[in-house]
């Protein structure tokens, strides 16, 4: 069977689209995260579709790209452009080569499961009846509790207080006293300041919203904020990227576009990659300096790219250390939300869904306190600074490989497991091959980790290893093309790495200490399975972790406590 979708087929009931969302695809508008294209593809493929085409009046090429050929849906997908003013049997003629004799279902209206979209009212009214009442439909991210939809890396500060139902994006930032009820969309990247409120609203991808305001029947887009029920809209200086961040003057820049195009960011090597890149820190580099910070001592590029073993095509996030200056708690919150405004707009050039992520600012104490994770000293081995002076690092002390703690593998394996666990039931989809790579160098980084042998550079660690499955992850880390492992393949790795490192370090890793003891009791406030109790806290999570990737894809859900402890000793 082959499906015909036309989101502008009725073109004189679209006109409120363009007016409320301009540059923007009807057919692109998320309703609950998720573009109300994609769940029609989702009822094109529970019917049987093996072909679809989509003609798209407002054709977007970046909409295209996240589309791709139709392989997440299981099947071939072409997606171009429409004639304005058109009528259905004029775009059917057009098409007839496509059509042939096949049995074709038209989807002529822009509907989400029983919800017809045909008015902003509609549009917004969508959003909350598919949050409230999902029924059948795929929304993105995972559900840990019911009506709470929650992507990767979001991150809550304390004093955070949700209601479901909601949905929280990738890359979601919440700062201190934020309270959500009532049914609220967040998008991918969205950040919510301290103290605001918001209740039945719908926040877009990658929207700042300031401190203490309070969000009632609202879609938040960057700038401009709409009211759904009385059809009106506001663009405010202050949403989105605030007028501060743009009118303070500029300072000098250690940092500048030709020290940053000496640098090699990419594993391959691939020049065009490392001047983009290069062209993109710059310009992140210059704003930083404008917001003027005053205890900022530095910002550091670390991750992949910092080292020089980033992907390419470019892939990997942009991870970003902060040194601060006896900053306070409050500071570091302040900091953290002004450099991920500042990096926020850079990172979707690359593609929709890449992020530029800012660490939380450490001061000297908290960078030394950490100075034996591998994360820290693999920042030490490769970094770029964007603003300030490699040399406000020199406090830093360079451990070797055998000093690394046996709980980094511990740490490897317990995150890379949940990355397991999130994804078992996504198909092969872009976020299931992310997360199956990861989980295969993980696995592979705790061995050597376990037994003294790690290395600073992935293709040192890769001929240590020696193991095909690490090298094909590799292989993809490198150069994100292709194949990877499959998710059984993985899971099969990481228990196997888990019960190899207990059964030779077993008493490193389940020794009961009292610091052991005091740090789960601060940090969750329960004594949990009194087995366990005086264990490390994140080997208590690794074994029923283990138990539960037994179990397979169509293993138990995972358990909310689970969550928690995951979302606790991250």
């Amino acid at each position: 069977m082959k499906a015909i979708i036309i989101p502008y087929a009725e073109r004189e009931k679209c006109w409120w689209a363009d007016e409320f969302f301009p540059g923007r695809s009807l057919a692109s508008l998320p309703v609950c995260g998720k573009p109300i294209l994609e769940y029609q593809l989702d009822e094109c493929a529970k019917a049987g579709a093996e072909e679809v085409l989509v003609l798209d009046w407002g054709y977007d090429v970046a909409f295209a790209n996240r589309l791709g050929n139709g392989s997440r849906w299981g099947l071939k997908l072409t997606y171009t452009g429409a004639d304005a003013g058109t009528t259905r049997e004029s775009q059917i003629s057009r098409h007839a080569g496509f059509v042939g004799a096949a049995d074709v279902k038209l989807i002529l209206e822009n509907c989400v499961g029983p919800h017809k979209i045909d008015s902003l009212a509609s549009y917004f009214a969508a959003n909350l009846a598919v949050l409230n009442n999902p029924g059948d439909l795929v929304l993105p991210g995972y559900s840990a509790e019911a009506g709470v939809y929650a992507g990767m890396n979001v991150v809550m500060r304390p004093g955070v207080e949700v209601v479901a139902p909601v949905v929280l994006g990738d890359n979601v930032r919440l700062e201190r006293g934020v309270h959500i009820s009532g049914g609220v969309v967040l998008g991918e990247g969205a950040i919510v300041d301290r103290h605001t409120r918001l209740s039945r609203s719908v926040i877009f991808n990658d929207t700042y919203l300031g401190a203490n305001m309070d969000v009632e029947g609202k879609i938040v887009v960057g700038r401009r904020v709409i009211d759904p029920e009385a059809g009106v809209f506001v663009d405010l200086e202050d949403a989105g990227l605030s007028s501060d961040l743009e009118n303070v003057a500029e300072k000098p820049l250690p940092a500048t576009l030709a020290d940053l195009k000496e640098r090699h960011y990419t594993g391959i090597g691939d020049r065009v990659a490392d001047a983009r890149l290069a062209e993109v820190l710059a310009l992140i580099a210059k704003d930083v300096a404008a917001i003027n910070l005053p205890k900022l001592l530095g910002v550091y590029l670390g991750g992949g790219y910092g080292r020089g073993e980033g992907g390419s095509p470019v892939y990997n996030d942009l991870d970003f250390f902060v040194l601060s200056d006896n900053a306070s708690e409050q500071e570091k919150d302040d900091s953290a939300v002004a450099l991920d405004v500042v990096a926020m707009p850079y990172a979707p050039q690359f593609y929709e869904g890449f992020h530029a992520d800012c660490c939380r600012a450490r001061n000297v104490r908290d960078f030394r306190k950490d100075e034996d994770r591998v994360m820290i000293q693999e920042f030490l081995r490769g970094f770029v600074p964007i603003f300030g002076s490699a040399e406000s690092l020199l406090f830093l002390r360079r451990h070797e490989p055998s000093e690394l703690p046996l709980t980094e593998a511990t740490r490897y394996l317990v995150n890379r497991g949940m990355g397991l666990l999130l994804s078992r039931r996504s198909g092969e989809s872009e976020f299931t091959k992310v997360n199956v790579n990861k989980a295969v160098l993980g696995a592979g980084d705790a061995m050597l980790i376990s037994e003294g042998r790690y290395a600073w550079d992935v293709r040192e660690r890769d001929k240590a290893l020696n193991n095909a499955l690490y090298s094909r992850a590799v292989a993809f880390k490198l150069h994100p093309v292709g194949n990877v492992a499959s998710w059984e393949e993985a899971a099969h790795m990481w228990m196997d790495t888990v019960d190899r490192i207990l059964a030779t370090r077993a008493k490193d890793a389940m020794r009961r200490t009292p610091r052991n003891v005091l740090r789960w009791l601060k940090r969750r406030r329960t004594i949990g399975d009194p087995a366990t109790f005086g264990m490390d806290a994140l080997t208590r999570i690794l074994l029923p972790m283990r138990g539960l990737l037994a179990e397979g894809r169509g293993g138990r859900p995972i358990p909310s406590e689970m969550m928690k402890d995951w979302e606790v000793f991250n």
